[in-house]
């Protein structure tokens, strides 16, 4: 998997590196996220010490930085790649009585390619865009916090790949230099993140889907 993620940045890279209308543009932010599973279930891929942890679920604030090669199509239209790092997660908590939670943090390498459509004039300039992303897991890490003490370890079972779908607004305002730029954008993930792990006795219904929600707010500047 590394890969072949390697191959689709270097394919995106000289996409835009071949047009002399290509722009380059970095951007920094933050983003709450989530994970949604189909039946609401994280035993089967964290273990039982959730059992009791999993009554209350909370979204996971994580940063995000990347760089993007915007390279203009049509006046309106534009095609944008993008390779950045995020984090996303989620807080489990359990009942107010036991002072418990157990938080999930996953890092990941993430290439979106979007096509947007925006003004091509004006000193502001909005748009929207969508497309899809690939992202390759860094690392996964939960920490679990019970009764004052806390302990942090990897969490094997969060598979190396995640894709899905991305939509965004987005506003540039240009400047003597350059653009100030400002995201939002969302990011739906249809990929099944987690494998069962190898440590819980199968339960008597099959494991649903755990998959990743984003919606992340980010500025930056274009050159």
């Amino acid at each position: 998997m590394p890969a072949t993620l390697a191959a689709m940045v270097v394919l995106a890279l000289s996409a835009a590196a071949g047009t002399a209308q290509a722009d380059v543009a970095v951007r920094g932010g933050a983003a709450v996220s989530g994970l949604l599973s189909s039946d609401r279930d994280f035993r089967p891929y964290l273990g039982y010490e959730v059992d009791l942890l999993q009554r209350v679920g909370y979204p996971q604030y994580g940063p995000q930085l990347s760089v993007s090669w915007n390279t203009q199509l049509l006046g309106f239209l534009s095609v944008r790649p993008e390779f950045g790092f995020v984090q996303r997660g989620y807080h489990l908590n359990q009942i107010r009585l036991y002072n418990s939670s157990y938080k999930i943090r996953i890092s990941y390498l993430e290439l979106p390619v979007m096509l947007r459509v925006g003004l091509p004039h004006g000193r502001v300039r909005p748009g929207v865009a969508a497309g899809s992303y690939v992202a390759y897991r860094l690392a996964a890490v939960g920490r679990l916090m019970d009764r004052g003490e806390t302990v942090t370890r990897a969490i094997p079972t969060v598979r190396s790949l995640d894709y899905g779908v991305v939509l965004g607004l987005d506003t540039e305002v240009v400047t003597p230099g350059g653009r100030l730029l400002f995201d939002l954008r969302l990011n739906w993930g249809l990929a099944d993140i987690m494998r069962e792990t190898d440590g819980v006795i199968p339960l008597h219904h099959t494991p649903g889907r755990v998959q990743v929600l984003s919606l992340g707010l980010s500025t930056g500047y274009g050159f």
